[in-house]
């Protein structure tokens, strides 16, 4: 009996040894599934969060870049699709973060800093109304001042909606004429108050609607830049305009046929005109008057009151070429207007006196010149007796 109980008992500890080890090998496989599956699932849930993020922070930079209107400069060729474009801008981000050793940052690899937008050289902008006279005249403009593009941004300023419809066609900004006279003509300094809340630019400027320009305004300014301090500062750049006789589109189609027709029909205007203004962001436009454009008076009037105030003022007609298209109106439009004394009494009204003449362009401390294919900048050592402030 006693041999039979040992025996019973040795097969009943094999069978249990070998349950135990059967169970104890079930859930050696059941952990590993378990913790196969959970590493799985935190890969997974990682690979998710992680590519939630690059897409959060692509999507972030897409809006970035298009809310400053830079996709506008971007020429995307071929199947180079925006989707690609904004991927490849994420890259170059985190490979430009990596290399940086800025201890403030978070080191997160995917982090993406925020893209401010660099500001361009000079926003440009003006205003007018289509007129069956102005057609041809406008038509050149726009094709002109594209070619500006893209150092330049290009706004017109108009409530007039087939202005706005056919500049906003060519790729112009537009926006509402804020402040006007009882007339509907624009305010100038509205415009310059509107044009920098809303672009980002290191110089704005004003021109005539029928003005032309060359690679001159952006050689100019880009010299400036290089130069001097005039972005930094209150600063003001006219210059004189040259006057020549629009017959056709043709004749105005690029930078070299306005050079050639300014030089073989042009005629240099006197120094009392000036139908372009290029100020610096810190310009003072806040205290001057609410002069409007196209009128008698105001642009004597801005460069006077820069003179008087201390303002770096630059005379930039001989680097600056501004061709004014001459229609049947002639050269003296600006008198035509019914309302063309406007800007003459509101300043009699304002001001204590005011000397016109003062502010002349011969009357600016500084003028640019071109010496060996070179900008320079001078300062005037004389000046005519009505320039006396």
């Amino acid at each position: 009996m006693e041999r039979k109980r040992a025996y019973s008992l040795d097969i009943t500890r094999t069978s249990t040894n070998t349950m135990m080890r059967r169970n104890l090998c079930h859930i050696k496989k059941n952990a590993m599934a378990k913790l196969l599956f959970w590493c799985t699932g935190c890969c997974v849930f990682t690979y998710v969060l992680l590519s939630s993020k690059i897409i959060e922070n692509m999507k972030s930079s897409a809006i970035l870049i298009t809310s400053r209107e830079q996709l506008e400069e971007i020429e995307i060729v071929e199947d180079r699709t925006l989707e690609k474009y904004v991927k490849s801008v994420h890259r170059e981000i985190i490979h430009i973060r990596r290399k940086q050793s800025v201890t403030n940052v978070p080191q997160d690899p995917n982090f993406v800093p925020e893209i401010k937008s660099s500001p361009n050289l000079l926003t440009l902008f003006s205003s007018w109304y289509e007129s069956e006279e102005k057609i041809l005249v406008h038509n050149n403009t726009i094709r002109n001042w594209l070619l500006l593009k893209p150092d330049v941004t290009l706004v017109i300023f108009t409530n007039d909606s087939k202005t706005g419809i056919v500049c906003n066609n060519h790729g112009l900004h537009i926006m509402p004429v804020r402040v006007a006279n009882t007339g509907n003509v624009p305010v100038l300094k509205y415009m310059y108050l509107d044009a920098m809340a809303n672009f980002n630019s290191q110089f704005y400027a004003f021109a005539n609607s029928d003005i032309l320009f060359t690679d001159g305004l952006i050689n100019t300014l880009k010299y400036l830049l290089q130069s001097t301090n005039a972005s930094k500062i209150p600063t003001l750049i006219v210059g004189r305009r040259t006057n020549v006789n629009v017959t056709n589109t043709k004749q105005f189609s690029t930078w070299q046929n306005v050079t050639f027709m300014a030089k073989t029909k042009g005629e240099l205007f006197p120094a009392f005109g000036e139908d372009y203004f290029v100020a610096s962001p810190s310009f003072p436009w806040k205290d001057i008057k609410d002069v409007i454009i196209g009128r008698k008076g105001y642009d004597n009037y801005l460069v006077a009151y820069a003179r008087r105030n201390n303002i770096f003022v630059i005379d930039a007609t001989q680097t600056i070429l501004a061709v004014h298209q001459t229609t049947s109106a002639g050269n003296f439009e600006s008198s035509k207007h019914t309302d063309k004394e406007h800007n003459k009494i509101l300043l009699k009204e304002t001001m204590k006196n005011i000397k016109y003449e003062s502010g002349y362009t011969t009357c600016t401390e500084y003028y640019t010149d071109i010496k060996g294919n070179i900008t320079v900048l001078d300062k005037r050592t004389t000046f005519p007796k009505y320039c006396d402030r």
